[in-house]
């Protein structure tokens, strides 16, 4: 052992997040003569704060850049201490850009609003203001400190939040409210402690606050500069030299003479009196203790899982969303899930412009969508992203001024293992308090999770280390020394004694909350006024249950009243007039119903009176024809909508949605998915040019990969790359070989990934390299999502509106030509119906699909061209190896 490694230190702190830094910061401050040091397992300090450099400009000889956080980064006035922390360092805020529309992606429609929350429906907006009300009364009577003295605390403690939310709010306004419990906690409703969402949210001034960018609000300001500037400015002020990097800690032993040694992965140990644990709480699991942490500590942290989250940060050379009125910010439920997928990526959406006024659109993949998306690839990731993208603002905008794209996936980081805060599971909150405050002899802990106001943030951090530091503060403290208040009253001792029978006065706001919702009923009947003319029965029960629930019982004095939802009220009352289970021809109920019988005889169901055409308009549902339009008329509806006095938005991609039949020869087996490239004879810029390799040595090969603009075409040297191993996935897009080469590559097949190695089914293996070139290059990729076992839909963009009716016509021609040869059934058409849609616009129209069917003779003979296209090809391609070996080759079935 070293000198220095025997040397008994004073404090050491354990994580170089800002909690950790700020502990050891205030102890220095207020105790210079201690000697401190600073452990962090990362090879870098900041924690779950990071800033990078990202390019600013499309021009490759240019190295402009700009820093932007992947990490934590919002501030907020409201937040008192770390405010107090930045005026002190000299870094400087800025706010965040909120003016203009916010789009909201609900349900697989995208819509623009201006108010706080979206407006999809005047009954799912009074839902959504009616839950986000009861959870801020329930969240307003929770102490920070104890949840468990808050009213109701065991029923809370023993649900979760989406068990709370299920009677306030029905399946109109769910998918908003679980899109911001995925961007708040990273998790799903069902998967965090109501009582530990209450918690959370009244940390922050409640549930509002935490998902607004309005003044006071948690994204209100970023630092300028980024936030681990923090971090990085402590250590400046502690000193470089007592903060050792890459130093995890594998043990830490408790002496009975108060001595506290701790062991590193590396062998290292080091002697203290004082250890302060400043690391997330799934971080603490797996150090080995002497002795053991109590039962209740061990409980609480091994319940306590932190959230799935990916950071994602697209640049651009213009802010174009701000040009078109957008705000930039969006919310999403998920709904459109790209690439197949069984949920999308996208989960929220901000302008992430610098202060260097630096373009950039930034967002989080939460809860589940970060689960799906973080197992597929970064480039996959990417795709998926810029598709939603598309559908937000116009690909054309996207694929124009697109520069960089950077992301962050915090599931994946060392000593993280998410973000961005842990959260309790139900049954837990009972070991809160003393589970991650408490000391335990000489170890005190840290850490933002560990905070009484705004747990989770840059600002419950500080908090948490300043609390840290005065426990060991007062702990040195001689007992002829006088008290320091700005020490002793954030010590746990004294807080916990503080607010031990302490309960949160409730805000005047609450008393006004009936007088808000009859004043929004007022102007409802203003501005619309036949609205509750659709619906009486559903319009009069919701009322009845606002004025129930907003009460005296549920808001001014708040206990756990829950109310049944409308849906149930009115099943109650429909039963009532059902005929009884049990009724006999005695009881009168059954007399009165045989008279009815007698004098009213009950009418057959005739069908050629529901097939008439009725004269009124009128229509028995199940006999109503869904009405097609030809696609020249619905494309004229959307150009009409898109004009400059409308969207104004005329470079929108045309989207169609088509649904296909997925059945077999065989009636119990069905098609799982289909994919594919379709190359349209109009082509239009709808996304960065893909990377694409070549193998080839004839000279008309290079040449026409030259013209089209390959990413690499060779022969020797391409090879060697491979061999090399300078050449990734990460690269490319596609490999495609010229026939006579591929004998020549098939050593290259664990250097490639199965799905990418050139394949003559999958077309990347061709006699025609003209044309082969063409479609991995310009071609649309497309994929099935299934909405039913023997029912998939595909959507993909085929043109901009801007272009001609004719250039539309035979792209969409093209479009379903080529999805009809994925048909393996010869009776009725692959392809069964067809709507188009142009984002902005939310209106979607049918499209008549018939003209544009192939004959089934005209797929049976494109299919037999392809299989003896295919057949010629490997025979010719690599003679000398034999059929049986090509036919191993990935992805040859």
């Amino acid at each position: 052992m070293s000198e220095a490694e025997e040397e008994i230190i004073d404090v050491i702190v354990v994580g170089a997040g800002i909690s950790g830094l700020y502990a050891a910061y205030r102890l220095q401050q207020k105790s210079p003569e201690l000697k401190i040091l600073v452990l962090e397992a990362k090879d870098r300090v900041g924690g779950r704060t990071l800033t990078v450099d990202l390019q600013t400009s499309l021009n490759e000889n240019e190295s402009e850049t700009d820093r932007f956080d992947l990490g934590g980064q919002w501030v907020t006035d409201t937040q008192v201490n770390i405010t107090a922390l930045l005026q002190e360092l000299q870094l400087h805020t800025y706010d965040q850009y909120h003016t203009g529309k916010s789009i909201a992606e609900l349900h697989r429609r995208v819509r623009q609003y201006s108010l706080s929350l979206p407006y999809i429906s005047l009954l799912s907006f009074l839902e959504s203001i009616y839950n986000i009300l009861q959870l801020e009364s329930l969240a307003a009577n929770v102490p920070t400190w104890n949840p468990m003295m808050a009213r109701n605390a065991d029923y809370l403690d023993r649900h979760t939040l989406a068990h709370l939310m299920k009677p306030w709010i029905c399946n109109s306004a769910n998918p908003l409210m679980t899109a911001a419990v995925r961007t708040v906690f990273g998790c799903e409703p069902e998967q965090v402690n109501a009582l530990f969402a209450l918690t959370y949210a009244q940390a922050g001034g409640g549930f509002m606050r935490l998902t607004l960018t309005d003044p006071g609000c948690a994204q209100e300001k970023k630092i300028k500069g980024g936030s681990q500037q923090v971090s990085q400015l402590l250590v400046e002020k502690i000193g470089k030299d007592k903060v050792l990097l890459e130093t995890p800690v594998q043990k830490i032993v408790q002496n009975d003479d108060g001595i506290v040694i701790i062991t590193t992965t590396q062998n290292q140990t080091f002697q203290c009196r004082k250890l302060i644990l400043a690391i997330p709480p799934s971080q603490i699991i797996p150090i080995q203790f002497e002795p053991m942490l109590p039962g209740y500590k061990r409980e609480m942290l091994k319940h306590m899982p932190i959230g799935s989250y990916l950071k994602f940060i697209f640049t651009f050379d213009k802010a174009f969303w701000r040009e078109d009125g957008l705000s930039g910010e969006v919310i999403s439920d998920g709904s459109f899930s790209p690439l197949g997928q069984s949920i999308g990526p996208m989960t929220y959406l901000i302008d992430g412009t610098t202060s260097n006024g630096t373009p950039a659109l930034l967002g989080f993949i939460g809860g589940r969508c970060a689960s799906v998306w973080t197992s597929v690839t970064r480039e996959e990731r990417r795709k998926g992203l810029l598709e939603c993208l598309s559908r937000y603002f116009g690909g054309h905008k996207i694929s124009t001024h697109l520069i960089d794209y950077a992301e962050k996936d915090w599931n994946l980081e060392p000593y993280s293992g998410g973000c961005p805060c842990h959260n309790a599971t139900t049954g837990t909150m009972k070991d809160f308090v003393d589970g991650l405050r408490k000391p335990y002899k000489n170890i005190h802990f840290a850490g933002t999770e560990t905070a009484s106001q705004w747990m989770g943030y840059m600002d419950g951090a500080v908090d948490a280390g300043r609390r840290a530091a005065s426990e060991i503060l007062v702990s040195f403290r001689q007992d002829e020394q006088l008290k320091d208040d700005d020490i002793d009253q954030y010590t746990f001792e004294n807080q916990n004694r503080k607010y031990q029978n302490c309960r949160v006065p409730r805000s005047n706001f609450y008393y006004a909350i009936p007088i808000i919702i009859v004043t929004i009923a007022a102007l409802t009947k203003v501005f619309y006024p036949n609205i509750f003319q659709l619906n009486k029965k559903m319009t009069s029960i919701f009322a009845r249950q606002l004025w129930t629930n907003f009460g005296s019982t549920s808001f001014l004095r708040p206990t756990i009243q829950f109310q049944p939802s409308v849906r149930t009220k009115m099943a109650r009352r429909l039963n009532r007039h059902r005929v009884p289970t049990h009724a006999k021809p005695t009881d009168s109920w059954a007399q009165k119903k045989a008279v009815a019988r007698i004098v009213e005889p009950e009418l057959a169901y005739d069908d050629e009176f529901a097939k008439r055409k009725p004269i009124d308009k009128v229509w028995l549902t199940k006999e109503y024809p869904i009405r097609s339009w030809p696609l020249e008329t619905v494309l004229q509806w959307h150009r009409e909508m898109m004009q400059p006095k409308m969207l104004n938005s005329l470079d929108s991609f045309v989207w169609a949605r088509l649904k296909l039949d997925m059945t077999t020869a065989k009636k119990t087996k069905f098609i799982e998915t289909i994919k594919g490239l379709v190359t349209f004879p109009h082509y239009f810029e709808d996304r960065p040019r893909k990377n694409v390799v070549l193998f080839c040595r004839l000279p008309e090969h290079m040449k026409a990969a030259e013209k089209h603009g390959a990413y690499m075409f060779g022969y020797t040297e391409v090879i060697k790359q491979f061999e090399r191993g300078d050449m990734t996935d990460t690269n490319y897009e596609y490999v495609l070989c010229a026939p006579d080469v591929y004998a020549d590559i098939l050593h290259l097949r664990k250097k490639i990934s199965k799905d990418k190695f050139p394949n003559p089914q999958y077309g990347s293996l061709h006699p025609n390299v003209d044309q082969m070139l063409e479609k991995f290059i310009r071609g649309k990729e497309y994929q099935s999502a299934k909405y039913e076992e023997a029912r998939g839909i595909v959507d993909l963009r085929f043109g901009i509106i801007n272009m001609s009716d004719e250039q539309l016509a035979e792209n969409f021609q093209a479009l379903v030509e080529q999805l009809s040869t994925h048909s393996q059934t010869k009776v009725g058409p692959f392809v069964t119906g067809c709507s188009v849609y142009c984002p902005p616009s939310t209106e979607e129209f049918r499209v008549d699909v018939t003209p544009f069917l192939p004959s089934e003779e005209d797929v049976l003979e494109k299919k037999e061209l392809d299989k003896q296209v295919m057949d010629d090809l490997i025979k010719k391609s690599a003679p000398e190896i034999g059929d049986d070996l090509l036919k191993t080759l990935p992805s040859i079935k």
